[in-house]
């Protein structure tokens, strides 16, 4: 059979038809699974190494210790590996204003 056949069989209208409905039932399996894992980009759920965290803080690695030490940052320890949540190195860029 080929495309003619087949464009003969098969009216324009219920193509159309066929194909909005396959588009829907793709655009509620999308939205289904990002309910059950929303995305990582989202700023609460960021995670920074250390070596991100002084990039984005422009300090020394012992400038990032003494945040650390002093209580001025959160860490979270991971397998000997210091991580930051983004959130909480962003407050140090940019602190929020006192009233």
């Amino acid at each position: 059979m080929d495309q003619s056949e087949i464009n003969d069989k098969v009216p324009l209208d219920d193509l159309l038809k066929m194909a909005n409905e396959v588009h829907s039932d793709i655009k509620s399996s999308i939205k289904m699974v990002s309910d059950i894992h929303p995305k990582k980009t989202d700023r609460e759920q960021v995670w920074l190494t250390s070596k991100e965290a002084m990039e984005l803080l422009n300090v020394s690695k012992r400038t990032l210790e003494r945040l650390r030490s002093e209580k001025q940052i959160r860490y979270y320890k991971v397998k000997r590996r210091c991580l930051y949540k983004y959130k909480d190195v962003i407050v140090l860029v940019n602190p929020p204003e006192k009233c």
